[in-house]
This record gives C-alpha cells, sequence and structure tokens, in this order.
C-alpha cells in the first residue's frame, strides 16, 4: 500500500509539509496569544482597537483549521481527494493569511501611536510568521497540484476506504474540549452583554475552539493510535500553555482592562476555570505518560 500511496503522488513529501504546517501554527499561538506578562489584562494600554486583535486570532485559527483539514485528509486512500482537498486548503490559507496580515499591520500601527513597544514587536512576531505559512501553504498548493497530475496519468484505481477506528482514549479529548469550550464561552456572560456574547463567541471559536477540536480529536489522537505519546504529550502541553495564558487571561479581560484579581468574578473566570481547564489536560498528560512507559515495556 505504501509503494501505491508514493506511486500515486508524492505522499510522504505532503505528510512531511503538512506537519510542518502545524508545527509553524503552534509555534504562532505558543509565542504571540499567551498572556502571560499581562495579568488579566488586554495587551497593552489602548482598548479601541481590542475588536482587531481578536479579529488576528480568528484570521489564524482559520487559516489553522484549513491547514489541519489538509493533514486530515492525508489518511484518506483515494488521492485524487486527498490532493484535490489540500490544494484548497493551500488556497484557503494564503486568502485568509493575506486578510490576517492586513488586521496585523493595523493592530501595529495603533501599537505604535500608543507607544507600546511589547505589543509592537508581537504584531512583528506575527506578520513574520504569517509569512513562514503562507510560503507552506504555497508550497502544500503547488505539491498538490503537481500529484493530482501524477495521479491523472496513473491506471490505478484507487477506492476510498473507511479509516474510522475505535480509540478508547478519545474520551480524554471529549472531556477536555467539553470544559474548555463551555466554560470560557459562559464565562462572556459575566464580562459582555449577551449581544457581545454573540458577537465575540464565533471568533473565539475561530481563534481557539474549533482549531483546538481538530487538533486534539483528529490529530492528537491519531498519534495515539500510532503510539506516538511523546507528539501527543507535547500537544496536550501546549493546550494547557495556551489556555492557562491566552483564553482565560487576555480574551475575557479585555473590556475591563486592569482590574483587582481579588473581584469575585475575576477569581472565578480568571482562576477557577482556567485551572479546571489546566487540570483536566493534565490527566491526560499522566494517562499519556503510563500509555508510554506500558508502551516502551512491552517493545522490549
Amino acid at each position: 500500500m505504501i509503494n501505491l500511496l508514493q506511486k500515486n503522488g508524492n505522499f510522504n513529501m505532503q505528510k512531511l509539509v503538512s506537519v510542518i504546517s502545524i508545527c509553524t501554527y503552534l509555534f504562532i499561538y505558543a509565542i504571540a496569544f499567551n498572556a502571560f506578562q499581562f495579568e488579566g489584562q488586554f495587551p497593552g494600554d489602548w482598548w479601541d482597537n481590542r475588536w482587531d486583535y481578536m479579529l488576528v486570532m480568528a484570521s489564524v485559527g482559520g487559516s489553522f483549521i484549513a491547514a489541519l483539514i489538509g493533514y486530515v485528509i492525508l489518511n484518506n486512500y483515494n488521492r485524487i481527494k486527498v490532493n484535490g482537498v489540500n490544494l484548497i486548503s493551500g488556497l484557503v490559507q494564503i486568502i485568509v493569511l493575506y486578510y490576517a496580515g492586513m488586521v496585523t499591520r493595523d493592530v501595529r500601527g495603533c501599537a505604535i501611536s500608543y507607544e507600546d513597544g511589547a505589543l509592537e514587536w508581537r504584531c512583528d512576531f506575527i506578520l513574520v510568521m504569517l509569512v513562514v505559512v503562507g510560503i507552506i501553504a504555497i508550497l502544500q498548493a503547488i505539491i498538490a497540484i503537481a500529484n493530482i497530475i501524477i495521479v491523472s496519468k496513473t491506471k490505478e484505481v484507487i477506492v476510498d476506504r473507511d479509516n474510522s477506528y475505535c480509540n478508547s482514549y478519545f474520551y480524554y479529548h471529549g472531556a477536555v474540549l467539553c470544559v474548555f469550550m463551555s466554560s470560557a464561552i459562559a464565562s462572556y456572560f459575566y464580562f459582555w452583554s449577551l449581544l457581545g456574547v454573540l458577537l465575540v463567541a464565533p471568533l473565539f471559536l475561530l481563534a481557539f475552539g474549533i482549531p483546538a477540536s481538530i487538533l486534539l480529536v483528529k490529530v492528537v489522537n491519531d498519534w495515539i493510535r500510532q503510539k506516538k505519546y511523546t507528539f501527543a504529550i507535547g500537544g496536550y502541553l501546549l493546550y494547557m500553555y495556551l489556555v492557562y495564558g491566552a483564553v482565560y487571561r487576555s480574551v475575557p479581560g479585555m473590556k475591563h482592562g486592569i482590574y483587582s484579581k481579588y473581584e469575585p468574578g475575576s477569581v472565578f473566570f480568571e482562576c477557577v476555570l482556567e485551572w479546571i481547564n489546566v487540570a483536566v489536560a493534565a490527566v491526560a498528560v499522566v494517562k499519556l505518560i503510563m500509555m508510554a512507559i506500558e508502551n516502551k515495556r512491552a517493545s522490549r
């Protein structure tokens, strides 16, 4: 089967490009969307352009979703479908990344006008990384086009296969995501009006919720099935890092700016909820470590 896949387009190259793309997006999240230094306030001292910052996060999240779908479809045995989806994924990323770049430049201009060096550096970093993932997306589209040409010239007929499998560890992902998204969206009812929640929640889901769902349920779950426990543990650790740093500390705190950390609502939404999510993910990490140890012992 491996020979067949390689004969019908460069499968290994597609896999490598997809993995590099995912790692690059995760690096952007790790550096640009954490909020440890903000201590519960929105990045910087400016408040009028916080909506643009949410648009940056949502734009990167939308592009990341397209990259994740391109990776997930690689498990399909229909090479035409795989390359078609990867071509669309690359084109979607290019378009969305261009929009994200425009919004980021606007935010950077605002940061300069307010003499916010930290935010200016963050925007510069995002702009550079958008170029990097954009180049990867272009490469992904080029490889997909080349493979479509190669596959169309072969005589082998490749049929779809059912790649569904039952993973008993799926409930770890489900538990994490259920706690994560439900508590994060619920917390907005404290910080915003109902109309504000209806406007912000979709951006939040696009920026963090949906990418996290695909990453944990599809990608990390696939790593567990392949016994790549180091990758799976790394995915959960990054998830814990982002949930603690970005979701409950910078996003809900936009409206109020600097406020007392002893305010009841702040204590609950920025301490209790974030630590519940971290604890749930930590349990999954411990379980994965135990599975890795057991697998290592069994392989001896």
